[in-house]
């Protein structure tokens, strides 16, 4: 028997059409898509650690400041990545342009190492609160008295 042989035309006309943005018209649109969902989830998530603004513990400045820039690290990220771009599409982008358009694409790598290290800082303000929790925290529950039964 012998073994039958595809072009490469045949293959190409029998695929399935990719859901998910793998053709080639996608791909350069494609870091931008990346980088707006990362921006948005970081914004979220400093948005829920602003909640707890009003709560006073020890360092909660710290825990406010480092909430501020985890929320702003990432529009910062957005807003100076996008003008870079468009001052790198400007043709004529010489002296200060040209600085302005390498300090837009600095800047964001710089509030990307800003952000990690407030992350880590609250993360750190949260394992050093577990040091002074209220005494009601020991308390034990009776937990038969909340549950519904027989």
């Amino acid at each position: 028997m012998g073994s039958a042989q595809n072009s490469s035309h045949a293959v190409h006309s029998r695929r399935v059409s990719s859901v998910g943005g793998y053709d080639n018209s996608s791909v350069s649109s494609r870091p931008t898509i990346i980088l707006s969902i990362g921006c948005l989830s970081g914004v979220v998530f400093g948005g829920i650690h602003c909640l707890n603004w009003n709560v006073l513990f020890q360092d909660h400045i710290m825990w406010r400041v480092a909430s501020l820039v985890i929320v702003s690290a990432p529009v910062s990220t957005l807003l100076l990545w996008g003008y870079g771009f468009w001052v790198g599409s400007l043709d004529n982008a010489s002296g200060i342009l040209a600085v302005i358009r390498e300090l837009a694409f600095l800047v964001p790598l710089a509030s990307f190492f800003i952000y990690i290290v407030a992350r880590i800082v609250l993360i750190a303000l949260i394992l050093t609160s577990f040091q002074s929790l209220p005494p009601g925290t020991y308390d034990t529950v009776a937990w038969s008295n909340f549950i519904p039964h027989l």
